[in-house]
């Protein structure tokens, strides 16, 4: 490769662009909007939990209670 190609293909480190740069910092609007939002999901969630719990309790037991007895016979 000659010299020429190699400078041709090199991306330009910055290019033109209509919008003023923006350097990134703390967002302080929606790191509250986020902490809502996780609040909002844990007023549901928790009070589920209970139900959620009690689901997976009588389906252990029904699996149980099945391994003990058998297949039934048709």
């Amino acid at each position: 490769m000659s010299e020429s190609e190699t400078e041709e293909a090199t991306v330009p480190t910055q290019g033109r662009t209509v919008t003023a740069p923006y350097g990134s910092g703390p967002n302080a609007e929606m790191d509250v909007i986020g902490w809502m939002i996780m609040l909002g999901m844990l007023v549901v969630v928790v009070p589920l939990l209970p139900l959620v719990l009690l689901y997976w309790l009588v389906t252990r037991a029904v699996d149980f209670v099945t391994e003990q007895t058998g297949p039934e016979s048709p």
